[in-house]
C-alpha cells in the first residue's frame, strides 16, 4: 500500500493529485451522505408504515366485535374487504376466543409467521383494549394483531362489567411499499448528493486551477533550469505563498547566473594558467630530457676513458705493478662500472615518471615466466627452485610491468643466493576490487622496522660489498605501480626471506 501511494505521488503532478484527491473525497462524501440520508428516511418510512398498520388492525378489531358475538362471518366480510383495500394489505384473519378462524381473506402464507399472540392469557383488565401490536415479521411482510373485546352496556347501579375477550384479528401488510420507498429515497438522495458534488467539484476545479497553475508553471521553469537553460524566470502570480516561491526562484536564478558567470570567467582564467603552466612544464621536461642526455653523454665519456686506461695499465703494465697496485686498478674499474650502472638506473627512474601509459590486457603469469627465463642463464639453476602460481591478468602497460617483474625477480635471485637452495615463489589473487601479486624469496630478508626505506631512491639495507646494486630498483617498481593506480608494500624477516607485494585496480577507471 505504501509503494502504491509513493508511486502515485511520483507519477502525477501536484495539480492532478489535488484533483483526484478532491474528486474522491467529494464523491465518497456524497455517497456517505446518500446512505445516511436514505437510512434515516427508511427508518422514518418504516415507523410510519408500522403505525399505519397498527391503526388499520385496530379499526378492523372494532368492526369485528359484532361478528364474533354472533359468530357470523357475513357481518365481518364488509370490514375485511374494506381493510384489504388499504395499500399494502395482503391478508386479514378473524379468530374467535378459541383460536378458530371465523374469516380469512387474502393470500398471505401463514407458515412464514410464528403463532399469534395469546390475548386470553392477559389478566390486567385495565389494559383490555383493542390495541394492535406487531405480532411477527418476515423478509417481505409484517403481521399485526389486535384483540377484540365486548363492549358491556352501562348499568344504572354504576357497576361496569369487565370486557370479555371475543377473539382477535390479524392483518398482514407487505413490505413492497417500504422497499419501493426506500429505493426511491436512496436514488433521490444519491442523485441530489452527486449533483451537488459535481457542482462543488466544478467550483473546486476552477479554484484549484487558479491556485495550481502558477505552481505548475513554476515546476516547468525549474525543469528548464535543471536542464541547463539560462535566463529562466517564473511569472509572479497566484496565491501569496506561490507568489513568494516564484519570487524566491527568480532571485535564486539571478544569483546562480551571476555565480555561473563568475565561475566561467575563473575557468577561462584557470585554463589560461593551465595552458601556460603546461607549456612551461613541457619546456622543463624537454630541458630535463636534454639535460639527462647531456649528463649521460658527458659522464659516460670520462668513465669510458677511466675504464679504458685502467684496462691498458692492467694489460700492458701489470708486470711493473705490485699486487696492491693491480688491486687498486681493479677497484677503479669496478667503481667505474658501478657508476655507469647508476647513471642507467637514474635515467630509467626518471623516464618512468614521464612515459605515457599504454593500457592493454596482459597475461601476468606468462610475463613472469618470460622474465625469469631471461634472467635464468646468469644463475645456477641447480641451486634454485622457482614456483609460479596462476596469476590473474591485468590491464597495464606491458613494458612498464615487465620492468616491475625484472626488478622484483632480480632482487629475489640476488638476495636468495646466500641460501643453500634458493626458493622463489610468484603468486597472485583477486581481493575485492584489486589484483594482488607477490614475489617471495628465502634470502637475506630485512628488519621490518626499516620497511619504509625499501622503496626510497638510493635506500639500501645491505652493504655494497654484500649485494651489488644501486638502490633504485624498488623505487622504480613503486613509481610504476603508483602510476597504474596501485600500491606496494613489503614483509620480511632477517635471514628468512622477504615478500614484495603490489596491488593493481581491476577497473580501468581507477588507473591514474
Amino acid at each position: 500500500m505504501n509503494k502504491l501511494f509513493t508511486a502515485f505521488l511520483h507519477q502525477f503532478t501536484f495539480q492532478r493529485q489535488l484533483r483526484i484527491t478532491l474528486a474522491l473525497g467529494i464523491f465518497l462524501l456524497a455517497l456517505f451522505s446518500s446512505v445516511v440520508g436514505s437510512w434515516q428516511g427508511t427508518e422514518q418510512v418504516r415507523s410510519n408504515l408500522l403505525e399505519q398498520g397498527k391503526r388499520i388492525t385496530e379499526n378492523l378489531a372494532r368492526q369485528s366485535a359484532l361478528a364474533l358475538i354472533y359468530a357470523s362471518s357475513e357481518n365481518a366480510a364488509e370490514a375485511a374487504n374494506a381493510t384489504l383495500e388499504f395499500p399494502g394489505v395482503v391478508s386479514v384473519e378473524i379468530h374467535d376466543a378459541k383460536q378458530q378462524v371465523l374469516l380469512k381473506r387474502g393470500n398471505a402464507d401463514s407458515a412464514k409467521f410464528a403463532s399469534p399472540v395469546d390475548f386470553g392469557s392477559r389478566t390486567d383488565n385495565s389494559s383490555k383494549q383493542a390495541v394492535a401490536v406487531l405480532d411477527a415479521e418476515s423478509a417481505d411482510a409484517w403481521r399485526f394483531a389486535a384483540p377484540v373485546y365486548s363492549q358491556p352496556a352501562s348499568s344504572p347501579f354504576n357497576d361496569v362489567a369487565a370486557p370479555e375477550l371475543l377473539g382477535h384479528v390479524t392483518v398482514v401488510v407487505s413490505k413492497a411499499a417500504l422497499t419501493k420507498l426506500t429505493t426511491g429515497i436512496f436514488v433521490a438522495n444519491l442523485t441530489t448528493s452527486f449533483s451537488f458534488a459535481l457542482l462543488f467539484l466544478f467550483l473546486i476545479r476552477l479554484l484549484s486551477n487558479r491556485m495550481t497553475k502558477p505552481l505548475y508553471q513554476l515546476s516547468v521553469n525549474m525543469g528548464r533550469a535543471e536542464a541547463g537553460e539560462s535566463q529562466v524566470r517564473a511569472v509572479l502570480s497566484g496565491p501569496k505563498d506561490i507568489y513568494d516561491m516564484a519570487h524566491a526562484f527568480n532571485s535564486m536564478m539571478a544569483v546562480l547566473e551571476e555565480r555561473a558567470a563568475e565561475i566561467s570567467q575563473l575557468n577561462a582564467e584557470l585554463e589560461q594558467r593551465v595552458a601556460a603552466r603546461t607549456a612551461q612544464l613541457e619546456a622543463a621536461n624537454n630541458e630535463l630530457e636534454a639535460f639527462s642526455y647531456s649528463v649521460s653523454h658527458d659522464l659516460r665519456t670520462p668513465l669510458r676513458a677511466i675504464d679504458g686506461f685502467s684496462h691498458i695499465l692492467l694489460d700492458g703494465y701489470s708486470d711493473k705493478l705490485d699486487d696492491e697496485g693491480q688491486r687498486l686498478l681493479k677497484v677503479v674499474r669496478d667503481n667505474t662500472l658501478r657508476m655507469g650502472q647508476l647513471i642507467d638506473d637514474i635515467l630509467k627512474f626518471s623516464r618512468t615518471g614521464r612515459l605515457e601509459i599504454n593500457y592493454a590486457e596482459i597475461d601476468m603469469e606468462r610475463m613472469a615466466r618470460e622474465v625469469f627465463a631471461e634472467l635464468q642463464p646468469a644463475v645456477d639453476s641447480s641451486k634454485m627452485q622457482l614456483t609460479i602460481e596462476h596469476l590473474p591478468p591485468a590491464r597495464v602497460d606491458s613494458a612498464m610491468m615487465r620492468q616491475v617483474f625484472v626488478n622484483l625477480l632480480s632482487n629475489a635471485i640476488k638476495f636468495s643466493r646466500i641460501s643453500e637452495t634458493a626458493r622463489i615463489e610468484v603468486g597472485g589473487s583477486i581481493e575485492g576490487d584489486e589484483a594482488v601479486y607477490f614475489v617471495k624469496d628465502n634470502g637475506a630478508g630485512f628488519d621490518m622496522q626499516y620497511a619504509n626505506k625499501l622503496f626510497g631512491v638510493f635506500q639500501r639495507l645491505h652493504g655494497v660489498t654484500e649485494f651489488e646494486g644501486t638502490g633504485i630498483g624498488l623505487a622504480i617498481v613503486k613509481r610504476i605501480v603508483n602510476r597504474h593506480g596501485g600500491r606496494v608494500w613489503a614483509e620480511g624477516k632477517v635471514n628468512e626471506g622477504a615478500t614484495i607485494y603490489f596491488a593493481l585496480p581491476i577497473e580501468e577507471g581507477a588507473h591514474g
